[in-house]
């Protein structure tokens, strides 16, 4: 079995225009992404070039109010996420998706100030 990197997977989503993007200015952003149950994936987020520094995480839930945090970039679990900071974007990596993980899920990236909402967009898996 030939194991593809994490920068080969990330590719062909790049130029399949499957990008997700996080900035200052950007409303909510909504994508619907089919994944086929028990299948790896990995879903590339980027981010605003100021956000660096700042802590990347992955929650699920329909309203971001509720959203509960699966995993932050550099932890691994069931949802791997990776940070490229010099090309300010993070990836989300899973081995194992089934049905019953199907829902609602945010990209976020913390803007370290609590009196605003992180940035973020949800998608639906």
């Amino acid at each position: 079995m030939h194991m593809h990197s994490t920068v080969d997977m990330i590719y062909p989503l790049i130029l399949s225009g499957i990008l997700l993007h996080i900035s200052d200015d950007a409303g909510i952003n909504a994508l619907n992404i089919e994944v086929k149950s028990g299948s790896p994936g990995i879903i590339p987020c980027l981010y605003n070039k100021q956000r660096k520094k700042t802590r990347k995480y992955w929650c699920q839930g329909f309203h971001w109010i509720s959203c509960r945090i699966l995993a932050y970039a550099s932890k691994t679990g069931k949802y791997s996420l990776t940070d490229y900071p010099a090309q300010s974007i993070f990836t989300v990596q899973w081995e194992n998706l089934q049905t019953s993980d199907s829902g609602y899920y945010w990209c976020a990236v913390e803007i370290g100030d609590y009196s605003k909402t992180d940035d973020s967009y949800h998608l639906y898996l």
